[in-house]
């Protein structure tokens, strides 16, 4: 195990809405309309994601259900959030 960290799409949501606020000019210059909300298959999700040589293992909080991700599909993403 190389790294653990929590998920969460509503927090994530709106550290992202607030870093684009910030880095606006203005606030009046902030355009909501262009910034999607998070896909709705993993909105509202709280996940644990264990981060391993070979693979990513995705934990739904919720539902106690795990994914693993193959290290091949996870190549050139960004595995921090």
């Amino acid at each position: 195990v190389k790294q653990v960290n929590f998920y969460d799409d509503d927090v994530r949501f709106w550290q992202n809405w607030h870093n684009r606020s910030a880095a606006a000019e203005a606030p009046t210059a902030v355009h909501t309309s262009s910034f999607s909300s998070p896909a709705p298959s993993t909105k509202g999700r709280h996940f644990l994601v264990i981060c391993c040589l070979n693979k990513a293992i995705f934990l739904d909080l919720v539902t106690m259900r795990g994914r693993d991700v193959p290290k091949q599909e996870l190549d050139n993403k960004s595995l921090h959030w």
